[in-house]
């Protein structure tokens, strides 16, 4: 048996469900999976290059085929978590609004890797710091929270190979996470709001939410169906509640699709003097272009009667660029906040 231990650094909390456990960090059943995904893709360049990597995969034998693992290949090897010095966290965690989880730090965490490959675990051991990078743990993760990374690894080497954007946070390492997540809340409000409202009136759209307003709240009741949903291209609120003391807000609705994350992927890495905080772009998915969602008023309250209020329907663009309107807010001369720092990483 080969072993790969790889130390970690834990960058902001992890949002975990089981916080009062004393080892509650990266669960085994995440990491595994992700990191097979992750050797698939980014190693052996795709599933459809089954024969380069399939006598690394559990139950392999002369003469299996691809079809015969039904869509569940797993490499053979073993994750063991260790982690110590933990702290959950008491205070409530911005962009979180679950009630089981809780945020938890540890002092110590140490990923354990136990091949009977040499070979596969030596693949492992290249490739864990990209890995790492690119990977977060626990719910939340494209906000910033579950980031990890390999101890001792300089990320900044290799940061433009595998993100777009870089801005900086001054603060007092992990002590001040909670001020580094107010932060990227901010950013990402703006992202989906100001920036988005102003950019829409550059490229002759009409803001959605705006429209959303004036129709389902105002007093129009014979309304033209022009207008796109464009808002919800940065992740999908199938319901929102508009006015907290009343309930009242919209729901959102289409055969086809019921989530939709968010493109915009955060990730936090610790540094002497704060953070620095690598932004990701990840394409927008065709499945999400050109589809119209039924848009009604609704109450979020049990017993609550219907709003017989007519439905808008609001089609979401056929093509979208993130990265222009990422741009936008770059370019703004009233940018604040994570905006003022924030720069393209060459070769991005």
């Amino acid at each position: 048996m080969h072993t790969l231990p790889i130390k970690l650094q834990q960058n902001t909390p992890i949002i975990h469900f089981k916080h009062n456990d004393e080892e509650a960090s990266i669960r085994a059943t995440e990491l595994k999976p992700k990191l097979d995904r992750f050797l698939i893709k980014e190693v052996f360049d795709g599933d459809k290059n089954f024969d380069k990597y399939k006598r690394y995969l559990m139950g392999y034998k002369e003469g299996k085929e691809q079809k015969d693992y039904d869509g569940k290949e797993a490499f053979n090897y073993k994750v063991i978590v260790c982690a110590r010095g933990k702290r959950i966290i008491k205070e409530n965690a911005p962009m979180y609004f679950g009630k089981n989880g809780k945020p938890v730090i540890h002092n110590d965490i140490c990923v354990i890797i136990k091949s009977m490959s040499l070979e596969l675990k030596n693949i492992i051991d290249k490739y864990k710091d990209r890995f790492f990078m690119e990977n977060s743990f626990g719910n939340r993760t494209s906000k910033g929270y579950g980031s990890f990374s390999v101890r001792g690894y300089n990320e900044e080497l290799d940061a433009n190979n595998y993100f777009h954007y870089l801005t900086q946070y001054q603060g007092n390492g992990i002590n001040n996470w909670n001020e580094l997540m107010e932060e990227i809340e901010k950013l990402y409000k703006n992202i989906r709001s100001d920036c988005m409202r102003q950019y829409c009136i550059t490229e002759g759209y009409n803001y959605d939410r705006h429209e959303i307003k004036d129709k389902l709240f105002g007093d129009i009741d014979d309304y033209k169906q022009k207008d796109v949903l464009i808002t919800d291209l940065l992740g999908l609120a199938t319901s929102e509640i508009w006015d907290e003391n009343t309930k009242l807000g919209v729901s959102k609705s289409n055969k086809k699709i019921q989530r939709f994350p968010s493109p915009i992927f955060i990730k936090p890495i610790l540094n002497n003097n704060g953070y620095y905080i690598y932004i990701k772009l990840n394409e927008i998915h065709k499945d999400m272009l050109n589809q119209t969602f039924n848009i009604k008023k609704r109450i979020f309250k049990r017993g609550s009667k219907k709003i017989h209020k007519k439905p808008l329907y609001l089609t979401t663009p056929s093509s979208f660029n993130i990265h222009n309107l990422i741009q936008y807010g770059m370019d703004n001369d009233k940018k604040e906040g994570l905006w003022i720092n924030m720069r393209r990483l060459e070769g991005r």
